[in-house]
């Protein structure tokens, strides 16, 4: 018997097969039950358990389980005995054995497993084949209908933050559980989206867990852990695009962010999208993600979907379509008519509707003229920033600003600084950024020159650039924040002498 099946009859993603105490049943596919002649060694008499042989039919970078039933008693050892290696995910000692298939495959290849199962002093072996065929996607594909060789297998990441013992993460390559994402392919019956990849964001319910974050995506199995041999490499698409198909099936208005990962910290930064309830193309350049920190030669997570960290809800998206192309043309910007004149903005001044603030492990002072930040170790994740603001009459509270700055198009945003101190930092950086929304930050934001430590200097950053990395004037909150990438945060310094919007 099967005990759980779960596929369409487009793509199954996760596959379990039963052995039972009589017999190995194929599963995937449609399911159907062929045997052949007994495969049964023994180092004493028989026991009486016989296993049989049979097929299971799936595909490349594909999770199976195969789950041994009736029998919980004695030692098992799995290994492979013939076929290109899977990569074992784990189960190895155990009844159950979890597995991806290889990635690059020839169709009709065959994986063999056999398990030694001990019990009492008698020794029983069986074997199962599972037969492996790729995906029939284009040479650019990453997923059509399936997932493409040579990308790796679906798979989810998740950390529970307010765990007493720390931080809880773990990588899953089943669909199903009590996680924070679950996901599974569905068929729409809609011509241009038949198999598509349904993700569901549990907003941290299943487990009633508090502050859980993770993300969705396509990638080779290692995580977390120093660059392997199983990686993917899109060096050639450099001067090109990564595009997808995605729409939002419920909940209220969500945000989701595109990535890239090499391992961490070698990562990008997240572009950011508004989803909407109808299937839009998103398309964005691989030379974004290059300058915003992913090495494309390496990539351990070719594929990254997530909604912003600490404030993902319950959503559900489906996406499709997944496609590289060498070559993209970045859209042309109409840049407005040129004032006569505009003030210059000081976006360090306080007063006049402007704030400078920080989140945790930045420590402000004030030297004369001056505004210093000193980081600690928490300080790497935080934003300097400067803010427009409002004051509500009735509460005397303050509020977020959103201010029309379309006279700025051709402005540049000057920003005078000393690096005091780099601490422990030899690789890190500063980047600057700007926020027009939630899904309206720059991308990739811009990194400030590293500079030697005590030496001032000038950088200049053409508001235009800016606007071309998807800030939109008119409707600016903070113009100016800056942050660390990539650093050792803790004993680093620096000075800002003058931020401010000049006209030239």
């Amino acid at each position: 018997m099967i005990n759980k099946k779960w596929i369409t009859d487009t793509l199954p993603t996760t596959i379990l097969c039963t052995l039972t105490a009589t017999a190995i049943l194929a599963c995937g596919g449609n399911g159907d039950r062929t045997t052949s002649d007994t495969n049964t060694t023994s180092s004493q008499a028989n026991n009486g358990v016989d296993y049989y042989a049979a097929d299971v039919t799936v595909l490349n970078s594909q999770y199976v389980e195969i789950n041994i039933l009736n029998v919980d008693v004695g030692s098992f050892q799995w290994r492979q005995t013939a076929g290109q290696a899977a990569t074992i995910i784990g189960g190895e000692n155990s009844a159950s054995l979890h597995l991806l298939t290889p990635s690059d495959v020839v169709n009709g290849e065959k994986l063999t497993f056999q398990v030694e199962h001990e019990n009492a002093g008698t020794i029983t072996t069986g074997a199962i084949d599972i037969i492996v065929n790729a995906c029939d996607a284009g040479p650019d594909d990453m997923f059509i209908d399936c997932v493409a060789p040579n990308f790796g297998a679906l798979r989810s990441y998740e950390a529970e933050s307010d765990n007493p013992d720390g931080v809880v993460d773990g990588v899953y390559f089943n669909g199903f559980g009590d996680r924070h994402i679950n996901w599974e392919m569905v068929d729409t019956g809609e011509p241009e989206h038949n198999t598509v990849i349904q993700i569901y964001y549990g907003a941290n319910d299943p487990l009633n867990e508090i502050n859980t974050n993770g993300w969705f995506g396509i990638g080779s199995p290692d995580d977390l852990g120093p660059p392997s041999s199983i990686r993917t490499d899109l060096s050639a698409y450099k001067d090109g695009s990564i595009s997808f198909d995605v729409r939002q099936m419920d909940g209220e208005g969500g945000i989701i962010g595109l990535g890239l990962e090499c391992g961490w910290p070698c990562t990008s930064e997240h572009k950011l999208i508004t989803t909407t309830f109808e299937w839009q193309t998103v398309t964005i350049a691989l030379a974004d993600f290059v300058e915003s920190g992913v090495d494309l030669a390496q990539l351990d997570v070719a594929f990254m979907f997530r909604e912003p960290w600490w404030n993902q809800n319950a959503h559900t998206y489906q996406i499709d379509n997944i496609r590289l192309s060498k070559s993209y043309t970045r859209p042309i910007i109409e840049e407005p008519t040129r004032p006569a004149s505009a003030p210059t903005i000081d976006l360090l001044a306080q007063g006049d509707n402007l704030k400078v603030g920080t989140g945790m492990g930045i420590a402000l002072s004030e030297p004369v003229g001056d505004l210093q930040a000193d980081y600690d170790a928490n300080g790497g994740y935080s934003w300097l920033y400067s803010e427009f603001i409002e004051k509500d009459d009735f509460s005397d509270n303050f509020y977020l600003q959103y201010r029309d700055l379309s006279d700025y198009f051709h402005a540049d945003l000057v920003i005078n600084y000393t690096v005091n101190s780099w601490g422990f930092d030899t690789e890190g950086e500063f980047i600057v950024d700007a926020y027009c929304g939630p899904s309206c930050n720059l991308f990739p934001t811009i990194a400030l020159p590293r500079t030697e430590e005590g030496a001032t200097s000038e950088f200049r950053i053409p508001v235009k650039e800016m606007v071309s990395r998807g800030l939109k004037l008119d409707n600016v909150a903070r113009m100016f924040q800056i942050k660390l990438r990539n650093s050792q945060p803790n004993g680093i310094s620096i000075t800002l002498h003058n931020v401010h919007l000049e006209l030239l």
